[in-house]
């Protein structure tokens, strides 16, 4: 017998809803959710694989307790009942001996956020943190100190633009289906795409013009823009005088920074640099400066974050067609929101582990991201206090971190690591508990708001029955919570409880996913009024450009541009995506692997000639913090001070035959630099000496 259930992917973190068909009670098709409009009339190869992810026998099949050395992959099963005795009575202990500051919670953004953050301040530790540190935290920073709201609250009305420019955001390579969707309708309506990028990504070879630039310049490049843009009065005179604070401070500060001074640092022509500025002034306000997503490669990327949220302001392109616009939600509509667990608890006080606050190495990191970078050096230092414990959900430090052997030799120093996962990533094969979770098709999640012109609700719906020994997030937290005596803090019996208690002020009823799976919030696209409404939350309400968050920490809101230098003999180590892959999810995917069998290292042509290197030969990827064996591709399609690898292989968890030890890992590369004020890694200071073998 044939049935159809809606739910939403989880092979990223762009959670598409999805419509699966099975056959009998098992899996037999993915696609996206045809209610939803754009949004879900197709799916990726990412979520199309889910189905294998779901019935590959290479998971954590039961709780696990480890009995080797760690890292050895020698393990026992346990009971649930076990494993959890053995995780709170270890907790207990450190909490008791070091206090409860000394548990680390850190996890991947997911639905099931708030039972972790819950879950952490019913411990009494402050010390939750996200993955971002290692994706968009200097982003999410800028739009904070610029306009008072963080990353997500933008959105970008692709369709109907006349130019969009992307810094290295390779939509056609990357994670959502909407978006790719969206950039296909417009490049149908004669959108031109700009493409800034040191590599001739899958979407650079689409555009209309791609810039070939240096890589670490694109702040360069942005100031010289502005400065043509200013300079011939090219920007939207009306928005700026109403939502720009501190315009004149821009002007003076651009003026040094010409298109000729620009064509020395980013090696892109002044001439283009002014043709394209005539261009978006011609254009405005159709013109996006996509502020993309993963923001963790140089120390200069917060200002050059912040330079592409002022380019916006000068095109008008905020709250406007074509443009960026605040995300709507329930609120927009006339509703109540929803609850969550994490506001019924108080949240701990006290210094946090990663040195974020006023006066500190972070003093304007929103707290609730968190510096997962900094996990080395807080177990090194034991400053401000030992950190003893390591609970990580759906998060793998030990794959996605700078600096793989220090981050090892740092987690030896914990006395306890638990993973819980659905998959083997390298921390879980690393931990001394795996406390595996169940699929996403498996598994009811709680309701996502999901923001934007057309706001509407989703919800991830149990798809099938567990096959293995898991247990979902909402269950295993809340029973960890009784073992530590606070189980009455996660007062819910199961998740559709948990999901009639979040919906009771909005007047909304569960049972109206039942159709669709998902609510539609309004008929009509919400805009708010241009001239009195953007709902900028800083102190003047404007756009900053000298902003009050950084000069009351004693940070320069505009500080001079930094020349970038390259070591002498060696090549910048630049990361990205890959269509058929990303996150751990994919690595040992049978599907995926059929298609996608190699993972070169991109190369000059002319750079690699000089090495005696050609497309196809084999070398060694080193420098002083670790070494790899890559294939090589030379090509014209690249800068030619960067070699390119994909971001995410390299795996070393055992008990995955068709992921371990495949491809380059990049964090076996990396040092540990920060943007200091942004949060994020600069994942992109890493530079390498490639030889041949």
């Amino acid at each position: 017998m044939e049935t159809t259930k809606y739910s939403q992917c989880e092979m990223c973190s762009a959670r598409c809803p999805i419509e699966v068909t099975l056959q009998d009670g098992t899996v037999s098709t993915i696609f996206g959710n045809p209610n939803v409009g754009s949004i879900g009339t197709r799916l990726c190869a990412k979520g199309a694989g889910a189905k294998w992810f779901l019935y590959d026998t290479e998971k954590p099949t039961r709780p696990q307790i480890r009995v080797g050395p760690r890292g050895s992959g020698q393990w026992r099963d346990a009971s649930w009942d076990e494993a959890y005795s053995y995780v709170a009575e270890r907790l207990t202990s450190i909490k008791e001996k070091y206090g409860p500051e000394s548990i680390l919670v850190g996890w991947r953004g997911s639905l099931n956020n708030e039972f972790v953050k819950a879950f952490t301040r019913g411990l009494g530790s402050p010390n939750d943190f996200t993955h971002n540190s290692v994706c968009p935290l200097s982003l999410h920073t800028a739009c904070q100190a610029t306009l008072g709201v963080g990353r997500k609250a933008l959105g970008f009305d692709i369709e109907n633009a006349e130019y969009v420019v992307l810094y290295g955001r390779n939509i056609f390579e990357s994670l959502t289906v909407a978006e790719v969707n969206q950039l296909m309708t417009a490049m149908d309506n004669g959108v031109k795409i700009v493409t800034v990028d040191p590599r001739a990504s899958k979407t650079a070879v689409r555009s209309y013009y791609w810039v070939k630039i240096r890589p670490g310049t694109d702040w360069a490049f942005n100031l010289a823009l502005m400065n043509e843009i200013m300079k011939n009065r090219l920007y939207d005179e009306n928005f700026v005088n109403n939502w720009v604070k501190d315009f004149d401070a821009l002007r003076r500060y651009v003026e040094p920074y010409t298109p000729e001074w620009a064509e020395t640092e980013t090696h892109v022509e002044a001439s283009t640099i002014r043709k394209l500025a005539r261009e978006f002034g011609e254009a405005k306000p159709k013109v996006i400066f996509h502020i993309g997503w993963f923001a963790a490669r140089y120390v200069n990327e917060f200002h050059m974050r912040r330079s592409m949220l002022f380019l916006n302001a000068l095109m008008g392109s905020y709250e406007t067609e074509g443009g960026l616009f605040f995300k709507k939600g329930l609120a927009d509509t006339g509703r109540k929101g929803m609850k969550e667990l994490p506001s019924t608890i108080e949240a701990p006080k006290g210094d946090r582990f990663d040195c974020i606050g006023p006066g500190k190495k972070f003093p304007i990191v929103d707290k609730s991201q968190g510096i997962a970078h900094m996990l080395a050096e807080a177990a090194e230092t034991e400053k401000p206090y030992p950190v003893k414990a390591l609970m990580i959900y759906r998060f793998d430090p030990l794959y996605s971190t700078p600096d793989t052997k220090r981050l090892i030799r740092a987690l030896d120093k914990f006395d306890l690591l638990v993973a819980i996962d659905v998959n083997w990533s390298n921390t879980a094969w690393y931990a001394d508990v795996v406390l595996p979770e169940t699929h996403f098709l498996e598994r009811g999640d709680p309701i996502q708001e999901r923001k934007g012109l057309k706001p509407i609700l989703a919800l991830r719906k149990k798809v099938v029955e567990p096959l293995l020994d898991t247990r979902p997030a909402w269950r295993i937290f809340k029973e960890l919570a009784d073992r530590m005596g606070f189980g009455d803090k996660f007062f819910y019996k199961d998740i559709d409880d948990y999901n009639k208690w979040k919906l009771s002020d909005t007047g909304i009823d569960i049972s109206q996913f039942d159709e669709k799976g998902v609510v539609n919030l309004a008929k009509d696209k919400i805009y708010y009024d241009r001239q009195t409404g953007l709902k900028f939350k800083t102190p003047s309400k404007k756009i900053e450009v000298i902003s009050s968050k950084m000069e009351d920490n004693g940070l320069e809101s505009l500080p001079p541009y930094e020349s970038v230098k390259v070591p002498e003999g060696k090549l910048r180590l630049i990361i990205g995506r890959n269509p058929l892959y990303t996150q751990g999810s994919m690595s040992n995917n049978k599907y995926i692997k059929e298609v996608l069998w190699d993972h070169p290292i991109w190369m000059n042509k002319d750079a690699a000639a000089k090495l005696g290197i050609k497309t196809g030969d084999k070398v060694n990827v080193h420098n002083e913090i670790g070494s790899g064996v890559a294939t090589a591709y030379t090509t014209d399609g690249i800068h030619p001070e960067a070699v390119f690898i994909p971001h995410g292989f390299g795996k070393r968890a055992g008990a995955q035959k068709l992921a371990f030890g495949v491809g380059l890992a990049d964090s076996e590369l990396q040092g540990v630099v920060s943007d200091y004020i942004g949060g994020s890694a600069a994942m992109q200071e890493c530079f390498v000496k490639i030889e041949k073998i």
